[in-house]
């Protein structure tokens, strides 16, 4: 990761706090594994204070309005 990527990517997030990977794609017009890989530098350097929780597609899936389909345990 380039020093400008960096600053850029720790000053949206900044200015933003509380954005989601998506919602932080795109607004930097990364992709959402670029974006992904970087936050996890910038939590690991320092960078960024707090913590990062990566959500399994499985838990974002609300199963009750799913029709047809059974729950993967």
């Amino acid at each position: 990761m380039t020093f400008e990527k960096r600053y850029f990517l720790y000053e949206i997030i900044d200015q933003n706090p509380g954005l989601t990977i998506n919602e932080l794609s795109s607004k930097v017009k990364f992709s959402m594994r670029k974006v992904n890989r970087y936050l996890k530098k910038l939590v690991k350097d320092g960078m960024v204070k707090g913590n990062y929780y990566p959500i399994p597609w499985r838990e974002m899936i609300n199963w009750d309005k799913m029709e047809n389909t059974n729950k993967p345990e």
